[in-house]
């Protein structure tokens, strides 16, 4: 026997049985109120006495009021009946909601009757499940349309933002369905945010060894520099890959190539901690083999013409050439004549080679590398990105202050840079400072760059008051073509003058300028701690929210049981606590960003997010949104980070996140 469904047969019989009701409806409501004017004409007549006509009265209201229940009741369906539903944005790609898949805001849908007459619309929010709903259609067969709107907004891209799949095949973006169905569902997908599990995801982090770990045999080169291990990591598990130093030296910036399958990680220059082969202007190429990586050194900016250093030609490196210190020992005075990269003396770009700043081979010995001190944050690279097609590297040059795009001679198996750009980041008047960029992210088809007003020229910050510390975050649009800009507005700036938690005791629960003072942090009471904000990473959270993490440049400036002072003039050890911090801003599908204040934001579709850190006097706003940071120390954040799409949840690097000493 064969059974025929088909949507015609139903938009056909359905709307006839309801024409069928609406006429039946009309009969008994017909036949009820005649009945009524026979009782009134029977009263007028004499048939009937007042009291009888009374009751009867009484008895014929009760059968309207019976009738109109019973009207309402059978047609509730017709008048009240409505399509409703989620839209989502689906990271799985399973065409499903889990908990975790926020609400998409800002997609049309409509519904059209079985003779394809637009009988209802609406636009889906953001804040509660179902987002959207639409009335007036009836009960019978409808046509269910999703848009996505042709202007792109922070929360849909129709360029970006594809279907979701189901079950292996292409969910489409219309549904056949009655007019009071629940649950119709329409996930968007954009595909390089596809995450289906956990499962095979690897996270990458640079390590710091004290010590120029080049020399062959050094003891400093011979342990872990890079590490690699599975995302579902947990407790004190052994990394699963790891490199030594030998090629490597220190790096920061990390960026993962889907297309390749490997690694680019970018040197940054690090007090008391070596270099690589490549120097402050190395871009390394790590591929992944077996329990290690294979280190390639990729690209020279220095050498390529795009200085991250003072040019060749400077002034040597050392006291009295490019430096002089002050006979507490505490600051270094660069020299020799302006580099016109920086309108800086060009002693502060001279580094030299591990050795000439003094760097022992030894683990334990301790270094006054003077210099560093006060070139960390403005000298080398800062953070780098890639492209979502991998043909675009984007990192930034600390020193000329410039974000670089160099482009890929082959996203599958890249092996040289075959053409480079550089952006300068808009200008900023900064009191008492300079605007410091480090932070690049690139994301839905933008790349993001952070900075801060570092007040490092005799600057300010009083909590609550008066601050010459501001944050910035800049976003660069087309940036994968030839027309790429800076737009000169930020998405978001602010100042840093709220308390946060205490790093180390003392007055150590805020920012502090940059300072170039080696035994500054004296000044804040029984504390080995001075926080100064570098704006290192930005994450997006899966609403889309703005996720900033602050390095600590302070713990860039000392390390662990060695030198405070820059000369042998005072060979005190200096045990430092650093003292970061990671803030959130609620998106607005407009385009605008609202900083936390309290523990709360609001994000996508007006929806309210809040945690238990309200009151904690430890943020913008006297709370906290991330709380949970407190294991030995407050504000005990690295500056680094990396969100786990769809899970609601990531992963950022922490100073004791276990017990203290633990790494």
């Amino acid at each position: 026997m064969a059974h025929i469904f088909s949507p015609l047969l139903k938009a056909t019989v359905r709307p006839v049985a309801f024409v069928c009701f609406q006429a039946l409806a009309y009969c008994l409501q017909f036949c009820l109120l005649r009945c009524i004017s026979i009782v009134f004409y029977w009263y007028q007549s004499g048939f009937l006495s007042a009291k009888a006509f009374s009751r009867r009265r009484l008895e014929s209201h009760f059968y309207l009021e019976l009738m109109a229940a019973l009207l309402a009741v059978l047609s509730s369906g017709a008048v009240h009946a409505q399509v409703t539903g989620s839209v989502f944005r689906d990271f799985n790609g399973n065409g499903t909601r889990e908990s975790n898949e926020p609400l998409v805001p800002g997609i049309i849908v409509n519904v059209y009757d079985a003779t394809n007459t637009l009988c209802g619309t609406a636009v889906s929010g953001g804040a509660t499940a179902p987002n959207y709903s639409v009335p007036g259609c009836g009960a019978g067969a409808v046509r269910v349309e999703f848009i996505l709107p042709n202007a792109p907004t922070l929360c849909v891209n129709k360029v970006l933002d594809g279907l979701a799949h189901g079950n292996g095949t292409a969910l489409s973006d219309v549904r056949f369905v009655n007019g009071n169905s629940t649950n119709v569902n329409f996930g968007i997908i954009d595909p390089v945010q596809y995450y289906p599990t956990s499962s095979g995801i690897e996270v990458y982090i640079p390590c710091y060894a004290n010590g120029d770990p080049l020399p062959p045999a050094s003891p400093s080169g011979a342990i872990d520099w890079f590490v690699g291990f599975p995302y579902t990591n947990s407790g004190t598990t052994t990394p699963a890959r790891k490199v030594n130093g030998a090629v490597l030296g220190a790096v920061w910036g990390t960026a993962y190539s889907k297309q390749s399958e490997k690694i680019f990680t970018a040197a940054f220059l690090k007090r008391h901690v070596g270099l690589g082969t490549l120097g402050t202007g190395g871009i390394y190429l790590l591929t992944p083999s077996g329990s290690t990586f294979t280190v390639t050194p990729f690209y020279d900016m220095d050498a390529n013409g795009h200085r991250t250093r003072a040019a060749a030609s400077a002034v040597a490196y050392g006291p009295g050439s490019s430096f002089n210190i002050n006979g507490a020992g505490t600051i270094a005075t660069f020299l020799g004549p302006v580099d016109p990269l920086t309108g800086q003396a060009e002693g502060l770009g001279v580094v030299g080679t591990n050795s000439v700043r003094g760097l022992p081979t030894a683990l334990s010995t301790p270094s006054y590398d003077p210099a560093a001190f006060d070139q960390t944050g403005k000298v080398g690279l800062g953070d780098i990105e890639i492209s979502d097609d991998g043909r675009f590297l984007f990192v930034m040059n600390l020193y000329s202050r410039r974000l670089f795009r160099l482009e890929l001679n082959n996203p599958g198996n890249p092996t040289s840079v075959v053409d480079v750009q550089s952006y300068p980041i808009p200008s900023v008047s900064c009191n008492n400072g300079v605007l410091r960029p480090f932070a690049v992210k690139y994301y839905r088809d933008k790349v993001y760059i952070g900075a801060v007003c570092s007040g490092e020229n005799g600057g300010v910050n009083n909590v609550n008051g008066t601050t010459d510390l501001y944050a910035y975050v800049f976003k660069l649009d087309n940036p994968t073509t030839m027309s790429a800009a800076f737009d000169v507005t930020p998405v978001i700036t602010f100042p840093l003058n709220y308390r946060k938690g205490s790093a180390d005791g003392g007055f150590s629960d805020r920012w502090y300028p940059w300072t170039n003072e080696a035994g500054n942090f004296d000044l804040v009471t029984a504390s080995r701690a001075r926080p100064s904000p570098i704006l290192s990473n930005i994450e997006f959270s899966d609403r889309g929210d703005l996720m900033l993490n602050y390095m600590d440049r302070h713990g860039n400036q000392f390390g662990y049981l060695n030198r405070k002072f820059l000369s042998s003039v005072n060979a005190t050890l200096v045990d430092p606590v650093i003292g970061g911090d990671i803030l959130i801003a609620g998106v607005n599908c407009s385009g605008t960003y609202t900083l936390e204040n309290n523990a709360q934001i609001t994000s996508i579709g007006g929806l309210v997010v809040s945690t238990s850190g309200a009151g904690n006097l430890q943020g913008p706003g006297n709370g906290e949104f991330f709380h949970g940071d407190i294991v030995v120390h407050s504000e005990s954040s690295m500056g680094a980070f990396a969100v786990f799409p769809g899970a609601n949840e990531f992963i950022t690097t922490f100073m004791d996140p276990i017990v203290i000493w633990s790494e």
